[in-house]
């Protein structure tokens, strides 16, 4: 049992305590304020929450008050990096800094701030698709968006915790990796009807639209059977995210969810792995389109779907996830930049989501990813080489805090390009890592 004394309560308090102690640590905690009359042993694990008490042997923390606000205001933040006490060549970034304590900063409100993405609730320019944009980030600003950053902390954390008092026991996570898939198109050329094809070809002549349509050449969308041996290869518990809009768009190029073959294809994933809805381009601004999107493809599946992630990653605090927690939704996979791979919210593992204008902590729980492909191929314009390299770091940081990695692919991107990196091989190369 670990008590934390602290000034006040307060839901944003209980929040970090419940995801610090109980989900990344392992151990019972207890939030006593500081004014209240409670008898401690010697041997009883105390931490100071910006209260001091000198009798004690308290682990003292700076508080700097954000988890006691009820308002939502720019903080003011500065970034320095401090020397790791157990890895001496390491330099860990960290905000909320204040010396002469035991953890030389305010971890508790750091890790809200970032968990809760505070800074999407404050003033900020959309990007061209509406969305929160990456370069307005702290991580970015800061050069750490590549770095689970809240996990190096607890890491750093739990090391002086143990130093301090020995007879606490953790029982921190171990590593996980999650591969999904986004299915926006399942097919290129097949399924879609005579005039969208025949437009299709008057618009850009394709020897290989002709090859697949007389039944010469597999479509090259049609990566279904491919995925399911590498899945079954590697035992993955992939999950697949299925794009059922009913109008077709610039950003909604899918085929009606309701035709027969792709009714079918659905099906017989849904029977070997786990399914979510890819909620369309729109639903960010038309919240009725996920409840019906998400009730087309429980009747297709014959299952109830709890998962999603937003199409295009279109989504806005706090009203998408509201929308999604009120169809059922219960566990959400959008968290992450749709412009450039990274950890969104510095955090490499699953939480529950805090709704900070609502004072209130949510069942809806949050899966951030730090790698798409289809950043690496459109945004960031990199070889396929490169982006393996960047996996991999990426992997590899996950692997060394116990975290949880997730990676995003496209059915449709599992080819080579028009400059020959092969997109289907980099993927193959580094699933098997994955599970490592």
């Amino acid at each position: 049992m670990i008590i934390i004394l602290s000034p006040y309560r307060s839901n944003r308090l209980e929040f970090i305590c419940q995801f610090i102690f109980s989900e990344q640590l392992g151990v019972d905690y207890q939030i006593i304020v500081a004014q209240e009359n409670f008898e401690f042993n010697s041997e009883t694990c105390v931490i100071g929450y910006g209260v001091s008490q000198s009798h004690l042997k308290t682990f003292n923390l700076p508080c700097r008050g954000l988890l006691f606000e009820q308002d939502i205001h720019p903080q003011e933040i500065n970034v320095e990096s401090f020397q790791s006490q157990f890895e001496p060549s390491q330099k860990i970034k960290s905000f909320f800094n204040e010396p002469g304590y035991d953890f030389t900063f305010d971890l508790f409100s750091a890790c809200f701030y970032l968990l809760s993405r505070y800074e999407e609730y404050l003033p900020h320019q959309k990007d061209a698709f509406g969305r929160f944009p990456h370069t307005a980030s702290l991580a970015f600003k800061n050069d750490f968006l590549d770095q689970p950053l809240i996990n190096i902390w607890i890491k750093e954390f739990k090391k002086a915790l143990q130093l301090r008092f020995k007879n606490v026991h953790f029982n921190s996570p171990v590593f996980q990796s999650i591969v999904t898939y986004d299915i926006d198109m399942a097919w290129s050329y097949q399924n879609k009807g005579l005039f969208r094809n025949l437009f299709g070809f008057l618009k850009s002549p394709s020897l290989e639209r002709l090859k697949v349509l007389s039944g010469l050449q597999k479509d090259p969308f049609d990566q279904f059977d491919f995925l399911s041996e590498i899945n079954e290869k590697w035992k993955l518990n992939g999950i697949y995210f299925f794009l059922l809009a009913k109008s077709r768009s610039a950003f909604d190029k899918n085929i009606h969810p309701n035709h027969p073959e792709w009714m079918k294809q659905i099906q017989r994933i849904s029977k070997k792995h786990k399914t979510g809805i890819h909620p369309s381009y729109y639903s960010m601004d038309q919240p009725k389109q996920i409840d019906s999107e998400l009730k087309n493809l429980s009747e297709i599946t014959k299952t109830e779907i709890v998962r999603s992630r937003q199409h295009y990653l279109r989504f806005s605090l706090p009203e998408t996830y509201r929308t999604l927690a009120e169809c059922g939704i219960e566990k959400e996979y959008s968290m992450g930049y749709g412009s450039i791979n990274g950890f969104r919210a510095s955090f490499a593992g699953s939480f529950l989501w805090f709704d900070v204008l609502n004072d209130t902590t949510t069942q809806l729980r949050i899966f951030p990813f730090s790698y798409m492909d289809a950043n690496s191929i459109f945004e960031e314009k990199i070889t396929a080489a490169e982006a393996k390299i960047k996996f991999i770091e990426h992997l590899n940081v996950c692997k060394e805090t116990n975290g949880l990695f997730i990676s995003v692919f496209h059915n449709h991107l599992l080819t080579k390009d028009a400059d020959g990196n092969d997109w289907r091989m980099l993927f193959e190369n580094v699933i098997p890592q994955t599970q490592q």
